[in-house]
């Protein structure tokens, strides 16, 4: 079974459009990782679609710490 999507990453703030993927199959395929500390400011949705140097919202949050991810 195929499952063909588009996968759009907006804004949270604005709503924005920040990037859109090519089709993919997310059939099986669909989980989603975030990835926004630097180096690596990035989203993997399944294995087919990356979002490279995803820009931080907000420059003056503190990072979040080990436990506050893992909570």
């Amino acid at each position: 079974m195929k499952m063909p999507m588009t996968v759009r990453l907006y804004e949270v703030k604005t709503g924005r459009l920040i990037s859109e993927s090519a089709v993919a199959d997310l059939w099986l395929n669909g989980s989603i990782y975030w990835y926004l500390e630097p180096p690596m400011n990035s989203i993997m949705v399944g294995n087919d679609v990356i979002f490279e140097n995803i820009p931080r919202e907000c420059q003056d949050c503190p990072r979040l710490t080990l436990e506050q991810m893992t909570n």
